[in-house]
């Protein structure tokens, strides 16, 4: 099936293992969103834009992608730091935080259906998101607050799109402890403003964080299966 998949983070981390795993198949082409510049080639094209900067994303229009089968946008991009306890954050980071993780996701969801609401391709929206969705961590209250809007906001929009009998599906995809950038940043935190902070050191020394290439698989996978709703990803 011909698919067209815009990702977003797509320069390192799972997205990087996603744009890679993606362009293994012929069938699929991708376009990348990222901060920094990437390497163009015959099923890849990128486009440099900040999610925290609300007139860039509002700004992005979608292809047409006129002989696809399925569209996806994979919300993959995320913004952990700064790691510190509440009352001890700059107005700037929390306003960052949120922009990337739960404001930019939910723009490009409402312009994608938009963009794609009379296209025949099934359409697939993966947001990729965190077990700080479902509980408390220290010094994470934007980034769990914000995993946890874009949960709902996962939910509340494949409810809407069954209503209307859609061909669309939603996956809110929980990936795990993955050996990324952004597990470098967390070990990287200042431990008197994050109790954790060995916990996760050993998770990288103890190696049970999980590859990147494997965890792109699994999404892959579930892109193309009939899948819908929430799911956390073992192994």
């Amino acid at each position: 099936m011909k698919t067209s998949v815009i990702l977003t983070g797509s320069s390192q981390g799972i997205g990087n293992a996603l744009k890679n795993e993606f362009l293994k198949d012929e069938n699929y082409q991708v376009l990348g969103l990222a901060r920094s510049v990437q390497s163009k080639s015959e099923r890849f094209d990128t486009k440099q834009i900040d999610l925290s900067e609300f007139e860039k994303v509002h700004g992005f229009r979608f292809p047409d992608y006129e002989g696809s089968e399925r569209i996806v946008l994979v919300n993959n991009a995320g913004k952990i730091d700064p790691i510190a306890r509440m009352g001890h954050l700059s107005a700037e980071a929390i306003q960052e935080n949120i922009s990337i993780n739960l404001t930019a996701p939910a723009i490009l969801i409402n312009a994608f259906l938009k963009a794609y609401e009379n296209h025949p391709a099934e359409k697939v929206i993966i947001n990729i998101s965190s077990g700080a969705a479902f509980r408390t961590i220290d010094a994470w209250s934007v980034y769990c607050a914000t995993k946890a809007g874009l949960e709902m906001l996962g939910d509340a929009v494949q409810d809407e799109q069954e209503y209307l009998g859609a061909n669309t599906r939603v996956l809110n995809i929980s990936p795990g402890v993955v050996a990324t950038s952004m597990q470098e940043t967390i070990r990287g935190a200042d431990g008197s403003e994050f109790k954790d902070l060995e916990k996760f050191k050993s998770l990288h020394e103890e190696g049970i964080l999980k590859n990147p290439e494997k965890v792109a698989l699994q999404i892959k996978n579930l892109i193309e299966s009939d899948q819908r709703g929430k799911v956390r990803l073992d192994g």
